[in-house]
């Protein structure tokens, strides 16, 4: 099989499970994630935050956002632009959003881009993820174009998800982004240092 259909397999079989997450045991997830998070260095030395306002089968980031806000760090949210690239916008309400592209809430035309502060915190969705830092998005290459392993800016990137969507390995591509951890329900799995991805070119969001 290769690259490109066995992550749509994977995507197919991690979606399933997702659709069929009881609401209860997933708003639990979304709570201890978020506890997870600013227990960490990262969150208590970041600046700001990067967020994402989840699709309904998604682990929700309602209660980091809250303990963000409570904790006087702005949050940005992004905003799909043309040619698959993202701009980032700071909210301080879940009002400022309105639904965009692909039916993921962001922040509404009017309200001006910012730039990320140097140091930010940058929460990743993801279909999939594995021990080594890998995750698998949703096709588009959003986040891999927003934010290259090269591009030599101070970001730290945190995947998040359910403990199931943490698997064996995910297929890669050459520009696929590796996270910096991933945190789930079970707790945070941080990434050693590892070589850029030597595969061929994928896109996720």
């Amino acid at each position: 099989m290769d690259l490109a259909a066995s992550k749509r397999e994977l995507r197919r079989q991690i979606s399933a499970r997702r659709r069929s997450a009881d609401p209860a045991r997933a708003s639990a997830a979304a709570a201890l994630v978020a506890e997870a998070v600013v227990a960490t260095a990262e969150f208590r030395a970041a600046p700001a935050l990067a967020l994402y306002a989840a699709l309904p089968d998604e682990l929700s980031t309602d209660e980091l956002f809250a303990r963000t806000t409570a904790a006087a760090k702005p949050c940005f949210f992004p905003r799909c632009m043309p040619a698959t690239a993202l701009e980032f916008v700071a909210i301080s309400a879940w009002e400022d959003l309105e639904p965009g592209r692909y039916g993921v809430r962001e922040p509404r035309a009017t309200l001006a881009a910012n730039a990320l502060p140097s140091g930010t915190l940058v929460i990743v969705p993801g279909v999939a993820f594995d021990s080594a830092g890998n995750r698998l998005g949703q096709g588009k290459g959003y986040y891999d174009r927003a934010f290259p392993s090269d591009d030599g800016r101070c970001r730290v990137l945190f995947g998040v998800g359910f403990a199931f969507q943490l698997v064996e390995s995910i297929p890669v591509g050459e520009f696929d982004r590796r996270m910096d951890a991933v945190v789930t329900e079970q707790g945070i799995l941080r990434v050693p240092s590892v070589p850029a991805n030597p595969a061929s070119r994928d896109e996720g969001r």
